[in-house]
């Protein structure tokens, strides 16, 4: 059984295996119905998908939980700040492009893998490939992770900047929205945004030029 905080009556920022989540939706809506937890209010914010809620957010009624739709957002300011988005009502067009978007960034990271063989003869495990790839959920977050744990990094940072990285694997970029960008997704679904990981802004940076200052932002958010 999934184990949740017994006393905590919400939890907004999970991820299901719909990206980069250890459990399905359906299997985190039984945990809490059956764990005892009081939490009564769940936002799955999957990257780049709301799918979880769509197939989800009945089931999580009849068990008693508000199930929020919300999604996170990788965006290219601030070298990879995150957004995070909830309540949006008009969710066709966002999931439609980031379904499109996914399918290109899925074709570059696949390239990851052939650069691995290819390069330094590196064969991952044909199982993790296709499991990645046929659930949308490969990323380089994933990759990384994999090599260490067959022994090639000592650790998934070593491996992203070794093997997995854009500057390690030559023309993977994936495409990312800017922040103001993912902003007026978010908003003109209907939702509101604000951001993931805002700590660790103040380490990365102001982004590349042309990106959005930390002023620029505030007033972006606040708007």
């Amino acid at each position: 059984m999934i184990k949740f905080n017994r006393g905590a009556i919400a939890d907004l920022h999970v991820h299901s295996v719909k990206s980069d989540g250890k459990f399905g939706a359906r299997a985190m809506l039984r945990g809490i119905r059956d764990s005892g937890s009081i939490m009564k209010t769940l936002a799955i914010a999957d990257h780049g998908t709301t799918e979880a809620y769509e197939e989800n957010h009945e089931l999580a009624q009849r068990y008693g939980i508000t199930l929020i739709p919300a999604i996170e957002i990788s965006t290219s300011d601030f070298k990879g700040a995150h957004l995070l988005g909830y309540g949006m009502t008009k969710r066709q067009k966002l999931n439609s492009y980031f379904k499109e978007i996914n399918m290109q960034n899925l074709k570059k990271l696949v390239t990851i893998i052939d650069i691995l063989e290819a390069e330094h003869g590196i064969y991952l495990p044909i199982e993790f490939i296709q499991e990645m790839t046929e659930n949308g959920q490969l990323s380089r977050a994933k990759i990384a992770a994999e090599l260490a744990k067959q022994g090639y990094a000592k650790s998934p940072e070593e491996a992203r900047k070794k093997y997995v990285s854009p500057n390690a694997a030559k023309h993977t970029d994936t495409h990312k929205p800017t922040l103001k960008e993912g902003i007026k997704m978010i908003t003109d679904a209907g939702g509101v945004a604000g951001l993931a990981h805002s700590w660790q802004l103040s380490r990365r940076g102001e982004g590349a030029e042309g990106a959005l200052s930390y002023k620029e932002l505030e007033a972006l958010l606040q708007g």
